[in-house]
């Protein structure tokens, strides 16, 4: 008796492979994120929610050059120790 070939199912490629994007994680103190909150409630962005959302705005405005520091002998003070 001959053996039939069995058949094999053919898997349709994606036209195009989307990366995500990187995901950033860090810690804030409770302080910090009391602040945080503060100031998403005093000064909220349009269609940012929550504070992790805002977090991520005002990193994505620095990283592209709309925020900058008031002084900039900030940039070589380590905040996580300040609080």
């Amino acid at each position: 008796m001959a053996k039939t070939p069995k058949k094999t199912k053919t898997v349709k490629a994606s036209k195009t492979r989307m990366t995500r994007p990187n995901v950033i994680s860090f810690r804030v103190t409770d302080t910090q994120l009391k602040t945080l909150e503060a100031v998403h409630e005093r000064d909220p962005a349009f269609g940012i929610k929550t504070g992790n959302q805002y977090a991520r705005k005002i990193l994505c405005d620095f990283l592209a050059g709309r925020l900058s520091w008031a002084d900039p002998a900030d940039k070589k003070k380590n905040f996580d120790l300040i609080g």
